[in-house]
């Protein structure tokens, strides 16, 4: 009779916590890891507004702040330009049968990515327009961070996203990731230096105004 009781009592935590769980949007399944940049559909990631800027990690994972996210409103309100910091929680599963990297582009000030480690601890990186290069994880210099999946993997990310209106005011909020091989190779190998091409021709316009 006791444990019946006690099974009565341990009812309502079980049903909040799995209500808390089944918050969560469904993952997004990574089928390909050809091609350059994909725009992840509203319907696999939450957003939740963070008014003071004060919320922590611990709180914003808690189960007692799982129903406070909610989809994406700004498609259809716009943002609260007074609110300049957001999370977003999404899941991603590697469905090929061999590891993936991905990248997440940041196109804010800061930014802050959190993923699971054992034993319940977490990876917390950095990056961001504001952040210090030396500072900055991932691939720094187009502020993406640097995932990998292994095979049939399925993560949980968090991510902290702090925006600098006044310089970037964008309309609706998008979630993106892209592949590494190709994001490298379009932004690294094969981009051209246009600073270097830039110096070379003011050097021969000095040059040439020495020698006059």
């Amino acid at each position: 009779m006791t444990k019946f009781y006690l099974c009565l009592l341990l009812v309502p935590f079980f049903v909040s916590t799995l209500r808390a769980q089944n918050n969560w949007p469904p993952p997004y399944e990574i089928k390909t890891d050809t091609g350059s940049t994909v725009k992840i559909d509203d319907k696999y990631w939450q957003l939740l507004e963070d008014p003071t800027g004060n919320l922590s990690f611990s709180q914003v994972s808690s189960s007692k702040f799982s129903s406070r996210f909610h989809g994406n409103t700004t498609r259809t309100e716009g943002y609260d330009y007074r609110i300049t910091t957001y999370w977003l929680r999404y899941q991603l599963k590697n469905k090929l049968n061999h590891p993936v990297t991905i990248t997440i582009p940041e196109n804010v000030a800061y930014a802050w990515l959190y993923t699971p480690l054992s034993g319940n601890k977490w990876k917390v990186q950095s990056t961001g327009k504001s952040v210090p290069w030396s500072r900055r994880d991932g691939l720094k210099q187009i502020s993406q961070f640097l995932i990998t999946i292994s095979p049939g993997q399925q993560m949980t990310f968090y991510e902290r996203n702090i925006f600098n209106f006044r310089r970037y005011k964008p309309k609706i909020f998008e979630l993106s990731i892209g592949y590494a091989d190709t994001i490298i190779k379009e932004s690294y190998i094969d981009k051209t230096d246009t600073s270097s091409q830039i110096y070379s021709l003011v050097f021969g316009f000095l040059l040439l105004a020495a020698f006059i």
